[in-house]
């Protein structure tokens, strides 16, 4: 009795063993169907490209060819492209992204080739200029193209952020003024963006309206999807304000006053702040560039009356004089003049 016990002790054994292996078999079916195992995701890249090439061969036009390879990038959901697509939505860059990321690959390229047919030519001919040692010239050439269209849109991303930070204290002001007539939010940011004097926050009150009037959303969801793109955190953050307000009903005038006032202190202890560095660097410009040069040129002309007298490097005092004076201080007059014109506040 027992021995037949165990017997089906040990079939039963064998039976889970089998079913086990058959849930592996039907899990690793299940992950082929589903295109998550090694062989179907090999296909599904194999018909990604394959699509690429088909796309870029029917292409008739420079756009067309351009939305084929930026679908293909961006198809990748790779970090990099990713950022410079969210870059060209916040900029309001005049491009579909898919157009503008295949221009920045298509570009480079033809540049690399074109540079690299002119280099084995001018190589071959034996032509001045062109030596191995500058075979690095269309890598560098196709890099440097490629940088600055990559950069172009983050650098309007910056320059809006920028403009809407410098005007919104203003352009909150005169939205406080029409929200106190008891103008509705959408009415208010009609208003608004009829004004080009405020820049960038005009703009983004034309992103609300046009959202509302172009693809019929409602003020909240049109608010929602500005206060996602914007690249300011201060207009972010009034926008969620008057978003909220929008939403529980509260009291938008009150709202846009306090925060007029608010903005409007920071712009002016910004502009106290930049005034207090003003006199700290005129102090710097006349010690090193009009005290300075002075007693060193007294000096000079004392050292230039005691006869055969050189400085080291055996530059004369005459020559050293003439470097000063036409080449040294003008220089850095001009870096001077060029530090105070980069970190002046836009007004």
């Amino acid at each position: 009795m027992s021995g037949e016990n165990k017997y089906k002790g040990h079939r039963k054994k064998e039976a889970t063993l089998e079913d086990e292996e058959m849930h592996l078999a039907q899990l690793k079916q299940n992950l082929y169907d589903l295109g998550l195992s090694g062989t179907k995701k090999k296909t599904a890249e194999k018909s990604t490209i394959k699509i690429l090439v088909n796309d870029m061969i029917l292409s008739r036009s420079t756009e067309q060819l351009y939305t084929a390879l930026g679908k293909f990038f961006l198809s990748k959901n790779t970090t990099f492209f990713k950022k410079l697509e969210a870059a060209l939505i916040s900029s309001d860059y005049n491009n579909v992204a898919e157009i503008y990321i295949g221009r920045l690959i298509l570009i480079p390229s033809i540049a690399f080739l074109i540079s690299s047919v002119f280099f084995v030519i001018g190589v071959s001919l034996s032509l001045p200029g062109f030596d191995m040692a500058y075979i690095s010239v269309p890598f560098i050439m196709s890099a440097i193209i490629f940088f600055i269209l990559f950069y172009i849109p983050f650098e309007r991303v910056s320059s809006k952020r920028r403009s809407i930070d410098i005007n919104m204290p203003f352009a909150l002001t005169h939205l406080s003024a029409i929200a106190s007539s008891g103008t509705p939010p959408e009415e208010a940011f009609r208003i608004m963006s009829t004004f080009t004097e405020f820049g960038s926050v005009s703009t983004e009150t034309s992103n609300i309206i046009k959202r509302i009037d172009v693809f019929g959303e409602d003020i909240t969801t049109s608010l929602k999807q500005v206060i996602d793109t914007t690249p300011s955190e201060s207009f972010r953050e009034i926008l969620s304000g008057i978003l909220t307000i929008t939403q529980t009903g509260g009291n938008l005038d009150a709202y846009l006053s306090e925060m007029a006032k608010i903005a409007m202190f920071d712009y002016k202890l910004a502009r106290e702040k930049y005034i207090s560095a003003l006199s700290t660097y005129a102090d710097i410009y006349t010690a090193l560039l009009i005290a300075a040069p002075l007693f060193l040129v007294s000096i000079l002309v004392v050292m230039n009356i005691i006869p055969n007298t050189t400085l080291p490097g055996n530059i004369s005092i005459m020559d050293a004089l003439s470097i000063g004076v036409y080449g040294l201080i003008p220089m850095l007059n001009l870096l001077f003049l060029a530090f105070i014109t980069f970190t002046t506040p836009e007004m």
